[in-house]
């Protein structure tokens, strides 16, 4: 289940007259959770709108046969402000639903193009959005009964509150998001630094820790800090400074700050599911924070966590979309969009790149294997080779399951020597390398094949990739385990 919300379980209103999309809805928001109830007409909506348990959100077709879909967002906004409305629009309502949204509605979906996959998100965003905006009513409650001489400064932490909710909206970027919760970190509670360290879960991402501070931190004091860090990370995450990618950012150029803060005060990042990260914020101050700035700490940790954990969600299903499902490389597809981006970077600045294509050999190849030993001895060893290769080459390089037992490189900034030393090297790397997976040994080799690209060449992507291919092929005419080079021209 997507949604990391209260423990009782929130209702979804699905009103369509289409019993096969209401049905569909239903049991989409049902899968992931959710106490659904539908209704097929404006009026059976309107009936259990008047009831004393509200939906958290409705989803609602504009075209009804009883009543226009504006008059239930109307309604269900009278209700309750706080619920939260998606229309469900046709290709011709587009501009009614663009009105509907003027009236106070969350987000559309066209009916025509239903995105199964994408429909939680939008569900879970919308109800983390109305989760957050309770939980900021609630503080708001609280700082109206505060005593009259701490007014100004609760008043500074609601305006905080409410910058949270902008800055962090529809962040789909981590590092981006990270770098907010710093600057709202300092400037909230008037701390001198504020850091962030975060694990990111089920994607391919080194942690990454960023340090802010008013001035520019010192060596010692960039060190101080993230040791602070780790020292509240959760435990099961054990690190050291060389597993963490550090990014640090100063908002003004004073003298240096050289640590040894007065005091350092943390909030974890976790949401219901995931613990992945913690906050931490340092002042030179002899008074350490009271209680209301230690809330609003927790309160930008608990809006952060969302948030971030919305980005990841993104960025895994991006990785989904351009990966290799066995392998963990890229995809063929997504290689063929890297390869075209890259060459209209070659042709703007002037700069050669190569291809390169690689095939296991016959006799130690992925079909000997799978026919002697069995597929899934077949998919360890794949997996074992797309690994050698992505440890053989550079950071710059992307690697890609071109399909079966073939792989293919892109090399930026790679002229043809380079290249063919690459290329070569990682035959030798391959065939030097014996490979053990489930009891059984193996020593696999792989013929590779070049093609460089040069600026103004009017060679195309497709071209460059067959042509690194008619190179394998005349490598393993030669006898295998080797390169060969095959010019455009």
């Amino acid at each position: 289940m997507l949604s990391n919300g209260p423990e009782a379980i929130e209702k979804i209103l699905i009103v369509d007259d289409e019993e096969n999309i209401r049905q569909l809805l239903a049991r989409l928001c049902e899968r992931e959770g959710y106490d659904v109830l539908t209704a097929p007409t404006g009026s059976e909506a309107l009936a259990l709108l008047e009831g004393e348990e509200l939906p958290a959100l409705a989803i609602v077709d504009l075209r009804l046969p009883d009543m226009d879909g504006m008059e239930i967002l109307r309604r269900a906004r009278d209700r309750d402000p706080r619920m939260v409305v998606i229309i469900l629009t046709g290709y011709a309502d587009v501009k009614s639903a663009v009105e509907a949204l003027t009236l106070g509605a969350y987000d559309y979906i066209p009916k025509d193009a239903l995105n199964l996959q994408l429909i939680p998100i939008i569900i879970h965003r919308a109800l983390d959005r109305r989760r957050v905006g309770l939980r900021n009513e609630q503080l708001i409650a609280e700082l109206q009964r505060a005593n009259a001489e701490l007014q100004r400064q609760r008043a500074h932490q609601l305006h905080i509150i409410q910058q949270m909710g902008r800055a962090l909206a529809g962040g789909l970027q981590a590092q981006e998001i990270a770098e907010v919760m710093v600057q709202l970190a300092i400037s909230a509670m008037e701390s001198d630094v504020a850091g962030i360290l975060v694990t990111p879960p089920s994607i391919p991402q080194k942690p990454f820790a960023l340090l802010g501070s008013t001035r520019p931190l010192a060596p010692e004091a960039q060190q101080a800090l993230l040791e602070a860090l780790m020292a509240h990370f959760p435990e099961r995450f054990p690190l050291s400074a060389e597993d963490v990618d550090v990014h640090v950012i100063s908002y003004n150029d004073l003298e240096e700050d050289e640590g040894h803060w007065r005091h350092i005060e943390t909030a974890p990042l976790t949401t219901r599911e995931n613990a992945f990260g913690v906050l931490a914020l340092g002042s030179h101050r002899e008074t350490p924070c009271d209680e209301d700035a230690l809330a609003i700490l927790r309160m930008l940790a608990t809006q952060g966590s969302i948030a971030l954990e919305n980005a990841f969600l993104f960025a895994r299903m991006c990785e989904l979309a351009t990966r290799d499902s066995l392998t963990g490389l890229y995809n063929h597809s997504h290689f063929f969009e890297l390869l075209e981006a890259e060459i209209s970077r070659s042709e703007r600045y002037g700069y050669n790149l190569a291809v390169i294509v690689l095939d296991m050999d016959r006799e130690s190849g992925l079909k000997y294997i799978n026919d002697t030993y069995g597929h899934q001895v077949g998919d360890a060893v794949l997996r074992e080779v797309a690994k050698l290769l992505t440890y053989n080459v550079r950071l710059a390089d992307a690697v890609a399951r071109y399909g079966g037992d073939e792989f293919a490189i892109l090399a930026p900034q790679t002229g043809k020597n380079e290249a063919m030393i690459l290329a070569n090297r990682l035959c030798r790397r391959v065939s030097e390398t014996p490979i053990r997976v489930m009891g059984l040994e193996f020593h696999v080799t792989v013929s590779g094949g070049v093609a460089v690209f040069t600026p103004k060449s009017g060679v195309t992507a497709s071209t460059l990739v067959d042509l690194a291919d008619q190179g394998m092929y005349l490598a393993k005419e030669q006898g295998g385990n080797r390169a060969f080079m095959v010019d455009w021209d």
